[in-house]
């Protein structure tokens, strides 16, 4: 058969240790439940073993059992289990060290009697013959077998046999021979269990353990003491103890060794009271029993310390078995002597006492080596009993005798005595306390015993019930019939009562019986007593019907009568009978309760309506409950046994039912309407077969009640329609609050033809952070409406217009109101801002840590804040300047609640406010505050404006906004000043944040804006002093849109803990987060949010389960994931959970979104641990890094933040300490390099050179040197913009490009500054010079302290390093030189590179050296410099052909060969390769310019021009030379003295007319040339050309007066003479305000209607004049000035488009404002040149003399005129003042006297004709009062008339003309003309005294030109437009015929045509030619004898007059005509 096989697991030990004890119960099928085949070893593991069965019902049974208890004895009981060997594979546990199965004692013996002789592939024959050689066999039996048996046995094999005992079950048996011992070996298997081996005693002997003996054959009866003193006896009296093995053997234990055989021989011989003592070896034993706390100790722990020989005394472990995990083990070592050292010890292992002793397998036990003694053996105990239990065992002598025999068998007596109470039994041992039994018996004893007696005891019972002594009497014989030997009955007269006491059976049965009897005797007894009757009575028939029915089975012997007339019962019976029924009845009675149902009035009448008996049929019988229903008519109740009311209530409540439906006042709309009735109709149709429902609605409750099914279902369809007719809100978001204003106005939403009868509401929120529509609309529709209403929005369309031109914002906004309406009409809205450059005042103040008060510069209605407050009276009148100012803004809308309180005639008092409309205003609320009159007394005024501003506040605060702006309250036109108005706003603010501490706080922010600046520095300087801390003014770029500005990155390091980021401090501590107090603490944690160890441990575990719970409810979350939790136990509001991150890029993120709920949720202050420095592997520079990362990230894109201080803390010090390491080195990293001496002072100010990394620096300012689009991508310039980020290069692109040397100022981006000034990089020192001066300008603007500048021009721009240095040292001195006080602190220079560091150190040196000597000297040596706009002017001797610019000019021919003077000098160094390119182009113009290369000489170019002689065209000449310069790219150029040479000009003439061509050259603002240079061969020219100079008031001394290096060139103006301002700079400079118009619409077409209509404003209003005038050049700075002033104030752009020309342009009526100022000024300018050319000409002819002592002194040219003014007019006197006093000169006296009296004499001194002295005009003028040009219409009828007109029709008739009538005569009187004129005629009249020198000539032109020539005359320029044939003068005409040609007087649109009759002097004419610029020389030969004055035609007849001079002819009458 098939073997089937069990794993076996769970063994004490190993199998060869425990297989008797398994052999005997899995072979017995009782216990296991199969009979087992085999049990063998498991070949993995010896805790294990395989059962082997046959039978597969066997195994079957074994494996249902499952767990299979065993008792071991000393391991005592082991649960085992068991299953198929072929299931799921085991795990078989590793084996702590390898270990050879445990040896029985037989197998060693075994083995060591075989030793070295059995080897593999032996026979065991041959094996057993070689080892047989002894006689003498070892016999073993599983159990105990009796000796004669065993001798019987072995008979069967040998004759002779000897049984000796060998210890417990072992015996040595004796044989005849060696055959016999092979005989019984080679039996396989023996009977009796009976196991055979050799015995060598030799062997064996060596096994023996010479102190451990067992004997056996002491009886229980034997005394212990008797037992140690036999056992003395036998080893002459050695130490020793014993203890009991089992209930035969004990085990002896010598404290020394004996000697053992004679002890064996002792034993044997001695008789101990007649018991045979039989003694045995006891073999060593392998193992040792550790107890004790084991749970920490592994068993490689025990295997280590109990083989390590040294500590424990052990060796080598054989093997380790738990007894009780944790608690004892045994452990076998190879070697058996081991042991008894080990148990010598004492033991201490991981702090634990472990006690050892010798365990011996073979016992199963351990060795205490210990006697025992018997006085710790309990020998008695009590058992608890019922009294009258034992006393009927005590009575009952049979029940005593089986209790005392139950007992003996557990060896106990028990006593009935006195002793004990009478509740209890005492049981004693029975056996002696000093015997060896009592030793045996133990601890088992006393719980054998009382298990025993209680057993006993457990089947005896007692009875009681309670009897009458009556009826006792009368059964009291009859029950003695019944009562057996077990059992007793008693009657107790004390108690009445019956007892039964006995055997449970039996007190059972008696009971029964005599509890019958009594019945039977009772009832006899009741039937005697005589019949009684009762009459109960009821309230009401329902109660006696529910009683009747309750108590009809129970009434039993009485007779029971219902009459429903009387609501009585009548009771009939034995009186207890009745009295039994009455108590039933009445109990019911009172158990049957009314109970009126606790019901709506609703639900009553419902029920009164229906058949309430038909319901109790139905629903009360049919669910078994005993109830009725109670009418009264009044009152319905139900009827009911108590227990029965709830189940009655609870079955109506489940049948009927009332359904309550409140409604809302958001569904009052809905059942206000028709639909709603026909929809209640509709039900009630549907209701009207049946009864089950009733229906009652009112105006805030629907009522449904009925039949709980029907009111379900009616309820649902009501609540349906409902819930779809309920209103619900959806929220739009919008672009900006612009859509939002532009929604309400313009697009009527609610028209849509898809929603327009949905019946819905859309409002528009107002919010700066979220603005949207809220719309509101019924359930069922609320989706589609939104959906149709965003598909409208997006329909939404808008542009961005931007006027930045002079006069276009005030174009825009004069026109604001019809921009906003003409927009409206055109479905569109307009939205207008403004922006002013310049920097705006600001200060703040912190209120409190959540309230912050801002004083600021601005336009409060375009303020970016939720709510605006505006000033009202009490009538809310538009009454004052910002009331009226928010309705031209905000629009009639604001109007309407205005109108209704004066509708209402109601009047506000001083301190209410009013929530009106905002408008278009972009702000949510706007709050009308009623202000106190002036003219109330201070103190009630006061505090009725402190009220006003209190309650605007909580008004603001109560419609949640967060930030509201005010104007200074009550101030300027309101009557209160500044001081009682910033009290008042104070205690507001402080009363209200007081008054917010314990509730949520909406207002953060608190503005106070005005466009006064002082008004706002005087309310904060007074603020301040009443106790707010202010923060530095912050000058910031004004900006009254709507817009909010981007916050500027702003990171400034304190220390190395604590760093601030835009004005949020970060710090770092260590120690404790779950510590901190703060808003939110930032808890790292996992995806699950359950982390518990590490920080986030910490924290969870100290904020508590409900933290941990709302975390579970969050869930699992994704990467980078944030969620914020309550803050549970810590000391915070908030915990925000993150996910850990797994990179430092995670952090940055993770903290983003942190402060992000942290900003949402308020927060200011937040607690972060060093997160990622745990578990997340991430190093600390990494992790501080990144956190700082992700607070700049949020901050940066925060436009406010409630944040105020971050606090990082870690845990360890070490993070710390890194964290403060990183923070040095981030403060360290731009430390300048170890260089020498780098520093200067300059004005106060410390200049320091350093090399570093700009994009690094902590400044206020860094400059960029970029290129003219400010978009350089390359060097330090793109190094700034990647640094700095796309934000900065945006605003560049705004910007513009740089213009010249203007710089721009932008935002720093994500830079550690607060600026960025950009300026172009400079390609020459002079540029580098005036652009780092300009630089420093923009940062005084901007209250710059600290800036650092790269190295400016060495990259791109080519400058050499020490030069370039110098250059910027040059710039600075030329700012600070200039500013007494100044912002500017410390300047850097910032170098990158080694090499240039150190030629900048080298420049540095040469300025500190140089700076020591330098003397402030106007001129240097023979070098004059001047700046003449951009343009730096040097005058030097010396020769030209050594000069090194790129250029020099040689004044030359028309042949370009002049082989003289400085141009022959220039061609002859040039050499021939020049003079060939000069021939070959050939003969120039009289005028002409030409180029040519350099040839030998050191230069690039020569410029040839021709040689002028007249200062008119040197000027025209050199300008020429300038401009070819200039587009030829020549930056450098050196002039000689043009015309002082061949020209033979005096120097002072030269010098003025190049100094004017250097002007005009100027005003172009020229880009290349910087540089030009004067080179004078004669130094005795230097003065003139200097006092030429001074005129420009720019001259600027070369800055040294040493030697520098040949390097380094110096240039730059002067420090110590400011230069001119230059108009065509300054006016360039001036900025306009930008005005964005923002136009909102739904069609591209009205879009583009109102920007026509912007451009058409514009265009109607916006004009361009010209103004020209010679003057303009020469106005005084003053003047300069103030046309500047006038551009920035009435927003004109004035620009110099020429020398003598400016073009302003702007609004209409500021130009023309701006036009008739600059014309005064240039009429001063005209007059004062007028006045000093009268002055010049006077003093050429006389001048007034005073007699000072002998000698005549002249007077002033200035007074001289004035005196000469005067004597002509024929005054007596004239007065002056001079020096402060007054002189005056009497003319008739010719006396001169001052104001102390002092007199003198005074003459008039002619140099000249005294004639022209004066100039009086025509006399045909009229008075001009100052004004230097009149244009006077002449009248037809005057004389004057007459006279010109017939002398113009006279001279006009021709046969070629047609003829002409004479529209208009104008008179022409300009002063300025008729002096130039007067004077040229005069010096002619002088030349030629003989002959008439003027001529009346006519003169044709347009109309045009002749607006030109009457304000400056004749001009060769456009006059001589049309003639060229006899030279390019002015010509005039001896007739008027031949000027009435259309070829010289073309007519206008009108068909008029213009000729003058012009006065011209003729003088000495000369014959015209073509191509003549001036007249013939009168000699040729003699130069200075002049030239003729004009030409002519024919010198016999002339006809055509030529003029060359402009002054040569006076325009004197302007006659308009027209052909006729």
């Amino acid at each position: 058969m098939e073997e089937k096989t069990l794993v076996l697991e769970g063994l004490p030990g190993d199998l060869d240790l425990v297989r008797p004890k398994l052999e005997l119960y899995f072979k017995n099928k009782r216990k296991s439940g199969g009979e087992v085949m085999q049990i063998r070893e498991h070949p993995e593991d010896n805790r294990k073993a395989l059962l082997i069965y046959l039978l597969e019902t066997d195994l079957n049974n074994v494996l249902k059992q499952g767990m299979h208890k065993i008792d071991f004895k000393a391991q005592g009981v082991v649960e085992l289990t068991v299953k198929l060997l072929n299931g799921k594979k085991e795990k078989v546990k590793p084996r702590l060290l390898p270990r050879r199965k445990i040896e029985t004692l037989e197998h060693v013996r075994s083995a060591q009697a075989t030793t070295g002789e059995q080897k593999s592939g032996s026979k065991v024959q041959k094996g057993n013959e070689e080892n047989a050689k002894t006689k003498d066999l070892l016999i073993g039996t599983m159990e105990t077998v009796d000796k004669d048996i065993l001798t019987m046995y072995f008979e069967q094999f040998t004759d002779k046999v000897e049984i000796t005992k060998h210890g417990k079950n072992k015996w040595i048996l004796k044989v005849a021979n060696q055959s016999d011992v092979l005989t019984i070996l080679d039996q396989k298997k023996h009977e009796f269990g009976v196991t055979v081996e050799l015995y060598k005693e030799a062997g064996v002997a060596e096994l023996w353990d010479p102190r451990h003996f067992i004997l056996t054959g002491f009886k229980d009866s034997c005394q212990c003491k008797l037992i140690s003193m036999f056992i003395g006896s036998c080893s002459q009296k050695a130490a020793h103890s014993w203890e009991i093995v089992d209930d035969e053997r004990i085990v002896v234990t010598f404290k020394e060794d004996i000697d053992s055989k004679s002890f064996f021989e002792k034993c044997a011989t001695k008789n101990l009271q007649g018991m045979e003592i039989e003694a045995s070896h006891l073999e060593f034993t392998d193992s040792v029993l550790v107890q004790g706390d084991m749970g920490n100790l592994t068993e490689d722990i025990l295997t280590l310390y109990f083989s390590n020989k040294k500590r424990s005394g052990g060796s080598d472990i054989k093997s380790l078995i738990w007894v009780n995990k944790q608690k004892s083990v045994v452990i076998s070592f190879q070697d058996c002597h081991v042991p008894q050292e080990v148990v010598e010890r004492k033991h201490h292992l991981c702090g634990k006492d472990l006690s050892t002793s010798l365990f011996y397998s073979s016992l199963q036990k351990a060795l205490t080596g210990e006697t025992p003694t018997c006085s710790n053996i309990s020998t008695k105990t009590i058992i608890p009993v019922d009294e009258a239990v034992r006393n009927f065992i005590e009575k009952n002598e049979k029940c005593k005798n089986d209790f005392e025999s139950r007992l003996r068998v557990v060896h106990a007596n028990v006593i009935f005595d006195k002793t004990t109470s009478p509740g209890e039994i005492a049981l004693e041992m029975a056996v002696d306390k000093e015997s060896l039994a009592a030793v045996r018996l133990g601890a088992t004893w006393q719980g054998k015993a009382q298990r025993e007696a209680q057993a006993f005891l457990n089947s005896y019972t007692t009875a009681e019930f309670p009897v009458e002594a009556e009826i006792w009497k009368r059964v009291a014989h009859d029950y003695l019939g019944f009562v057996t030997s077990d059992a007793e009955v008693n009657y107790m007269e004390t108690k009445s009562k019956i007892a039964i006491v006995g055997l449970k059976t039996d007190v059972t049965t008696l009971f029964d019986k005599i509890q019958s009897l009594v019945g039977d005797a009772t009832a006899e007894f009741e039937m005697e007593r005589n019949t009684v009757e009762k009459v109960i009575r009821f309230d009401s028939e329902e109660t006696l019907e529910l009683v009747e029915k309750r108590v009809h089975a129970k009434l039993q012997n009485v007779t029971l009568t219902k009459n429903e007339t009387n609501l009585t019962f009548q009771l009939q019976g034995l009186k207890d009978c009745v009295s039994t029924a009455e108590r039933i009845i009445k109990q019911a009675k009172e158990n049957v309760l009314f109970q009126q149902l606790n019901i709506s009035v609703h639900l009553l009448q419902f029920l009164k309506s229906v058949d309430l008996k038909t319901f109790e049929r139905n629903h009360f019988v049919t669910s078994h409950i005993p109830a009725l229903f109670l009418n009264d008519g009044e009152l319905l109740g139900i009827v009911a046994e108590k227990e029965y009311i709830k189940a009655a209530e609870d079955k109506v409540k489940q049948i009927f039912r009332e359904e309550v439906i409140k409604l809302t006042p958001d569904v009052n709309p809905v059942i206000n309407n028709e639909n709603w009735v026909n929809f209640l109709n509709k039900i009630k149709v549907e209701l009207s077969q049946s009864q089950d429902i009733n229906i009652v609605p009112s105006e805030t409750q629907i009522v449904i009640c009925g039949f709980a099914d029907v009111v379900a279902n009616v309820s649902t369809k009501v609540k349906d329609y409902l819930k779809n007719k309920t209103p619900a809100t959806e929220y739009i978001h919008l672009k900006s609050l612009q859509e939002v204003g532009f929604v309400d106005s313009c697009m009527n939403l609610l028209e849509i033809p898809e929603i327009r009868n949905c019946d819905i509401t859309i409002r528009s929120c107002r919010t700066m952070n979220s603005p949207c529509l809220k719309v509101t609309a019924s359930k069922e529709v609320i989706q589609d409406v939104v959906t149709t209403v965003k598909k409208h929005l997006s329909s939404i369309l808008t542009k961005k217009q931007t006027y930045s031109k002079a006069g276009e914002s005030k174009v825009i906004l004069k026109n604001e109101a019809n921009i906003q309406a003409k927009a409206k009409e055109w479905g569109c809205k307009a939205y207008i801002s403004t922006q002013k450059s310049g920097p705006s005042k600001k200060y703040s103040h912190q209120i409190n840590s959540y309230i912050t008060l801002t004083v600021t510069e601005g336009d409060l209605q375009h303020f970016p804040a939720d709510a605006l407050i505006c000033p009202m009276n009490s009538q809310l009148a538009f009454d004052n300047p910002i009331a009226q100012r928010f309705l031209q803004v905000a629009g009639p809308d604001i109007q309407a609640v205005c109108k209704k309180f004066q509708k209402e005639k109601q009047t506000l008092l001083s301190g209410d406010v009013v929530l009106t409309d905002p408008g278009n205003l972009n702000a949510n609320s706007l709050i009308f505050t009623v202000l106190p009159q002036s003219g109330q007394q201070f103190t009630l005024a006061s505090h009725y404006l402190k009220s006003a501003i209190l309650n605007s506040l909580q008004k603001a605060e109560s419609k949640n906004d967060t930030s509201i702006a005010m104007p200074i309250m009550g101030c300027e036109t309101l009557g209160f000043s500044t001081k009682e108005s910033c009290m008042a706003i104070r205690e507001a603010i402080l009363q209200f944040s007081n008054d917010q501490k314990n509730s949520p706080k909406n207002i953060k922010n608190i503005f106070l804006v005005d466009s006064d600046v002082k008004l706002l520095e005087d309310f904060n300087n007074i603020i301040t002093q009443l106790g707010f801390s202010n923060e530095k003014a912050s000058a910031t770029p004004k900006n009254t849109t709507s817009q909010d500005q981007p916050k500027v990155l702003n990171l400034k390091q304190a220390s190395d803990t604590e760093v601030t980021v835009h004005g949020v401090t970060v710090s770092f501590k260590r120690g404790d987060i779950t510590k901190e107090t703060v808003d939110v603490i930032v808890n790292s944690n996992n995806k699950a949010l359950d982390l518990d160890t590490g920080v986030s441990g910490a924290i969870l575990k100290a904020a508590g389960q409900s933290v941990v719970d709302e975390c579970k409810k969050h869930g699992h979350q994704q990467e980078n994931g944030v969620v914020l939790t309550s803050g549970g136990k810590l000391s915070c509001k908030h915990i925000a959970q993150m996910v850990g991150p797994n990179n430092a890029a995670d952090i940055t993120t993770s903290v983003e979104k942190v402060l992000e709920l942290c900003e949402t949720t308020m927060s200011a202050t937040v607690a972060i641990p060093a997160i990622g420095t745990g578990r997340g592997g991430i190093g600390a520079n990494d992790s501080i890094k990144a956190i700082l990362a992700g607070v700049e990230n949020h901050l940066t894109r925060s436009t406010s933040s409630s944040l105020q201080k971050i606090t990082v803390v870690a845990f360890e010090q070490k993070i710390l300490d890194a964290y403060c390491n990183y923070m040095k080195e981030r403060k360290n990293k731009t430390a300048p390099t170890n260089m020498p001496a780098n520093k200067v002072k300059i004005a106060g100010v410390w200049i320091e050179i350093k090399k570093g990394n700009i994009t690094n620096e902590s400044v206020r300012g860094i400059v960029n040197t970029t290129s003219k689009e400010m978009n350089l991508t390359t060097g330090v310039s793109g190094a700034i913009f990647r640094a700095a980020g796309t934000s900065v290069q945006e605003e560049c692109k705004q910007h513009g490009p740089l213009k010249g040397d203007t710089v721009a100022v932008t935002s720093a981006g994500n830079l550690q500054c607060d600026f960025i000034i950009h300026m172009r990089g400079p390609h020459s020192t002079a540029e580098a010079r005036l652009r780092v001066k300009n630089v420093l300008e923009r940062c005084e603007e901007k209250q710059i302290s600290t800036i650092s500048f790269p190295a400016v021009g060495t990259g791109g721009g080519g400058v050499k390093s020490v030069d370039a240095i110098i250059a910027m040292l040059q710039g600075f001195h030329d700012h600070l030189s200039q500013h007494s006080s100044t912002a500017l602190r410390l300047i850097y220079v910032v170098v990158d590179r080694d090499e240039v560091l150190k030629d900048f150190q080298q420049g540095l040196n040469q300025w500190s050296t140089c700076s020591q000597i330098l003397r402030s000297t106007l001129y240097t040596g023979n070098i004059t410099e001047a700046f003449i706009g951009q343009v730096k002017v040097k005058v030097l001797c010396g020769d030209i052909t050594k000069e090194k610019t790129d250029a020099i000019v040689s004044s030359t021919n028309t042949n370009l060969n002049l082989s003289s003077g400085v141009s022959g000098a220039i061609l002859k160094a040039a050499g021939q390769t020049v003079v060939d390119e000069c021939t070959k182009l050939g003969v120039q113009p009289s005028d002409g310019v030409v180029l040519t290369t350099a040839g030998n000489l050191p230069i690039k170019n020569i410029v040839h021009m021709v040689g002028q002689t007249k200062e008119k065209e040197i000027t025209n000449s050199m300008y020429k030379v300038l401009k070819k310069c200039e587009e030829n790219k020549i930056q450098s150029v050196s002039f000689p003295a043009l015309g002082t040479g061949v020209g033979n000009l005096a120097a002072a003439q030269v010098a003025n007319a190049m100094m004017d061509a250097l002007a005009n050259f100027a005003i172009d603002l020229p880009v290349f040339l910087k540089t030009v240079q004067i080179v004078i061969f004669q130094s005795t020219m230097l003065s003139d050309f200097e006092d030429a100079m001074k005129k420009f008031k720019r001259i600027s001394p070369k800055p040294f007066s040493v030697t520098i290096p040949k390097s380094t060139q110096q240039t730059g103006t002067s420090d110590s003479t400011k230069p001119k301002l230059c108009l065509a700079t300054e006016t360039a400079a001036v900025t306009f305000p930008v005005t964005n118009v923002d136009v909102y619409g739904t069609s591209s077409t009205d879009i583009a209607k109102v920007k026509k209509l912007l451009d058409d404003l514009i265009s109607d209003e916006y004009t361009s004049v010209d103004v020209q005038s010679d003057h303009i050049a020469n106005l005084p700075e003053a003047d300069n000035k103030a046309i500047v002033e006038l551009s920035q104030s009435n927003q004109v752009h004035v620009l110099v488009a020429a020398k003598d020309k400016l073009i302003v342009s702007g609004k209409k009526e500021d130009v023309l404002d701006t036009v008739l100022k600059i014309n005064s000024f240039l009429q001063a300018a005209r007059d004062m040149e007028i006045r000093e050319g009268e002055e010049r000409r006077l003093s050429k002819t006389l001048c007034w003399e005073l007699a000072v002592g002998e000698t005549w002194v002249p007077l002033s040219s200035s007074i001289s005129y004035e005196l000469e003014l005067a004597f002509d007019k024929k005054e007596q006197k004239f007065s002056y003042q001079d020096k402060g006093e007054t002189c005056t000169v009497d003319f008739k006296e010719m006396k001169w006297v001052n104001t102390k009296g002092k007199t003198c004499k005074v003459k008039r001194t002619l140099f000249a004709d005294s004639d022209t002295a004066i100039i009086q005009p025509p006399p045909t003028w009229t008075k001009m009062d100052g004004s230097d040009l009149e244009i006077i219409v002449l009248s037809p009828n005057t004389e004057e008339y007459k006279k010109i007109e017939k002398a113009f029709l006279r001279s006009s008739q021709h046969k070629d003309v047609a003829p002409v009538q004479v529209v208009q005569i104008r008179r022409i009187q300009s002063q300025s003309q008729w002096q130039r004129y007067c004077v040229l005629k005069q010096a002619v009249d002088k030349k030629y005294p003989k002959q008439k020198n003027e001529q009346f000539l006519y003169h044709g032109t347009t109309k045009d030109i002749c607006q030109k020539i009457n304000k400056n005359g004749f001009n060769r320029s456009f006059c001589g437009r049309n003639a060229v044939a006899h030279g390019d003068g002015t010509y005039f005409a001896k007739e008027a015929w031949y000027s009435c040609y259309d070829q010289y007087s073309n007519p206008d649109e009108n068909g008029l045509k213009y000729i003058y009759r012009a006065r011209v002097v003729t003088g000495s004419p000369c014959k015209s030619r073509s191509g003549m610029k001036e007249p013939d020389p009168l000699d040729p030969k003699n130069l200075r004898a002049g030239l003729y004055d004009c030409a002519v035609d024919d010198l016999q007849n002339p006809f055509i007059f030529v003029v060359f001079c402009d002054a040569g002819a006076y325009p004197d009458y302007l006659i308009s005509f027209k052909n006729v």
